[in-house]
């Protein structure tokens, strides 16, 4: 099982700032689980990308019309929990690569807490809230 775009492209993409976010699933959504701004929640996607791993990797999904996007479950870093404010740790990343006219751009559908169990290369994943 290996995703269709290179994690290091996408992270490289992100760390760079070409990047979007879906309406519902993700800029909506986000702020009311990421304490701040919308700038905030872009500084939050951009740290959760850089941790992203090959074993969050979870599948590859296939929607509207040949649209590919992989998804990615992971566990926040204490460090990142604490950094952002979040009560959740288990987070859902389903996202597409883009051609953009100067490069890739990388367009997140969904960025949200994980709402239940997933399969990943790394072994499953539980949502998962943050002790107090």
């Amino acid at each position: 099982m290996a995703a269709k775009f290179r994690l290091d492209e996408v992270k490289a993409a992100v760390r760079a700032g070409s990047f979007e976010l879906g309406c519902a699933r993700a800029s909506v959504k986000l702020s009311e689980w990421v304490n701040g701004t919308y700038s905030d929640c872009l500084r939050f996607v951009q740290a959760l990308t850089e941790e992203l791993t090959e074993s969050d990797f979870a599948e590859t999904l296939v929607l509207r019309e040949d649209e590919v996007f992989d998804v990615y479950a992971r566990r926040a870093s204490n460090a990142l929990i604490r950094q952002f404010g979040l009560v959740v740790a288990a987070w859902y990343v389903k996202l597409t690569v883009w051609k953009g006219q100067y490069g890739d751009v990388v367009f997140f559908l969904s960025v949200h807490p994980l709402e239940r169990a997933i399969d990943r290369v790394g072994g499953t994943l539980k949502p998962e809230e943050v002790d107090e």
